[in-house]
């Protein structure tokens, strides 16, 4: 054999060597997973939003305000329970309705009428709401009263003996006797130094005082002084006329009240003392009662 043929016998066999070697380090398996690229997003599966038209140098920008959403709520205000009839006749000659009562949370009404011919005798009735109806109590039904002995005056001023004319809310109620059983009304015992101040120069103007308290500035002697009035004001509960924290106006009077009476007063309310009694005991703190006070019909 010549050594050409040895050389490359060699060679050959060196090759044969490396693919084995490369073979055994460098294994490649069948199943490799090829690496894939990226796939495109379906249209299904992607959502673009759509591209605004361009807006010109020309065109102005829109003013049409954005379209009215339909509202799911109630717009309108719930309707109030009706009112007897007699009751909506009293509220009419006021300008007043059953939205009125609602608006203020009244659900206890004390109407006091003034009688045809005879100005300063009164029948009340009381009623109260109870669900959703409004109904006469009947114990508090056509009370013989009295009111100021110059009747009742739509645009009241001082001193002129009439009742104050309108809608107001009570206050709360006092006495020379002791509290009645039963009340949850506010109550508050006259003593030697209850003074209702009618000191119209006075900061107290229109407001229960105690004299000598030293906290307090001094008014004058214009007042009621409530001991004295131990008949009248054994039972008496404050109407809300001309009081403060509203508007206060002096000339137009002050100490209007709901009291016990057997006659004509100087501008108050006046029920004999069983029917005081018993309206103090009915009024209730969650009700907000008012007063409605009429001069006679027409």
């Amino acid at each position: 054999m010549s050594q050409a043929i040895q050389i490359s016998i060699i060679v050959i066999l060196f090759l044969c060597l490396g693919v084995l070697l490369a073979s055994l380090l460098f294994p490649v398996t069948a199943n490799q997973a090829e690496p894939t690229l990226p796939q495109e997003e379906s249209a299904e599966t992607l959502f673009l939003p759509e591209p605004e038209p361009a807006q010109t140098a020309d065109a102005a920008p829109s003013t049409e305000p954005p379209p009215v959403q339909p509202s799911t709520a109630h717009d309108t205000a719930p309707i109030p329970p009706p009112l007897p009839e007699p009751l909506t006749q009293a509220l009419g000659r006021e300008g007043l309705s059953a939205e009125d009562l609602s608006a203020l949370g009244c659900r206890q009404l004390i109407l006091v009428q003034a009688l045809p011919g005879e100005e300063r005798e009164t029948v009340t009735t009381c009623f109260d709401l109870e669900g959703d109806t409004w109904t006469q109590v009947p114990e508090l039904s056509r009370l013989p009263g009295h009111v100021g002995k110059n009747g009742v005056a739509c645009d009241r001023r001082r001193n002129t003996e009439t009742t104050p004319a309108g809608l107001w809310a009570m206050g709360f109620a006092f006495g020379n006797s002791p509290q009645p059983e039963g009340m949850t009304w506010p109550w508050r015992d006259v003593t030697p130094n209850s003074d209702w101040v009618c000191d119209e120069n006075s900061p107290y103007f229109n407001t229960w005082q105690e004299r000598g308290d030293p906290d307090l500035l001094p008014w004058s002697d214009d007042v009621e002084h409530l001991e004295d009035y131990s008949t009248q004001y054994a039972y008496a509960c404050v109407i809300e006329y001309n009081t403060p924290p509203g508007e206060v106006v002096p000339n137009r009077g002050c100490a209007i009240f709901l009291h016990c009476s057997t006659g004509p007063t100087g501008g108050c309310v006046g029920l004999e003392t069983a029917a005081m009694i018993a309206v103090l005991q009915w009024l209730s703190p969650e009700y907000k009662p008012h007063i409605l006070i009429l001069p006679p019909s027409e």
